[in-house]
């Protein structure tokens, strides 16, 4: 999922991503994430610090990042939350 809002937030929309995983099978998320210094308008869904992370618990972390840089997509440098979890 890259830039293309998904409602994580939702626990029902993310046992639904799980069950429809195989064991071992990965999510790859990349998005917004909202810092005191850069909010994004509320149409961007953007995330907060640590949102995705907690989201995704019931997941095994491979890779996490938030960092300051360029999206996959290009564009401006931006705030992002990048994120790879395997389902357990």
């Amino acid at each position: 999922m890259t830039f293309a809002w998904a409602p994580v937030t939702d626990p029902a929309f993310v046992e639904r991503l799980k069950a429809s995983l195989r064991p071992g099978g990965l999510v790859v998320f990349e998005h917004f994430v909202d810092t005191p210094e850069r909010p994004y308008a509320p149409m961007v869904r953007a995330l907060r610090p640590g949102q995705l992370k907690e989201c995704f618990a019931g997941f095994e972390m491979v890779g996490y990042e938030e960092i300051k840089g360029l999206g996959d997509w290009g564009g401006p440098d931006s705030n992002l939350v990048r994120m790879i979890a395997r389902k357990r």
